[in-house]
């Protein structure tokens, strides 16, 4: 196997691994005291080492994120690197006989082929992560988004069914109307 199959295998890791198992990674790399990043942190003075950056409110929301954009960039950088290689090489050589630079290349030829790919992606991660529930929950009891609130409404302690269900209604309308701006905006119908 070469070292280009070994790397892209190790780019491709976080997304087909299983979330429970690199949630739990997660937790043990930023567990207080004992955690290889909250050691590496503290003894370069950035945190305390007591720190818990998982459950605390503050700092819960940041780490979140940090994970969800390291779990699903495989799928970003799959989708990318396939439209990249399907661009055909004759639209860069007759730029280089019409003496375009770099730059040039890049605004005239790459972006433009990129449009509808950055489009979908934008619109499919935006959805995605709008309804993003078991990495959240699993990764830190601190971090509310929408679908954890609905989740602890309609089905822990005291159902509150009704605000439940506004919230998927409100959930549902904000998704359609993300949908609609995707087709106006990008799709141009």
């Amino acid at each position: 196997m070469s070292r280009q199959r070994y790397s892209q295998s190790l780019i491709l890791f976080p997304y087909v691994a299983p979330v429970i198992s690199t949630v739990f990674a997660w937790q043990y790399v930023l567990m207080p005291l004992n955690g290889p990043l909250t050691i590496l942190l503290s003894n370069l003075g950035i945190m305390d080492v007591t720190k818990d950056l998982v459950n605390d409110p503050n700092n819960a929301f940041i780490v979140v994120s940090f994970y969800s954009i390291w779990k699903n960039f495989p799928f970003i950088y799959l989708m990318i690197l396939s439209r990249l290689q399907s661009i055909p090489q004759d639209y860069y050589e007759a730029a280089d006989i019409d003496g375009a630079n770099g730059w040039q290349k890049f605004h005239h030829i790459t972006l433009p082929e990129l449009y509808y790919v950055i489009g979908s992606l934008v619109l499919l991660r935006g959805i995605w992560n709008f309804y993003k529930f078991e990495e959240v929950y699993l990764l830190s009891k601190e971090a509310r988004t929408l679908p954890i609130y609905l989740y602890e409404k309609a089905f822990t302690g005291l159902p509150e069914l009704g605000v439940a269900a506004a919230i998927a209604t409100v959930l549902f309308v904000v998704m359609m109307a993300l949908i609609s701006i995707y087709v106006r905006k990008v799709l141009k119908w």
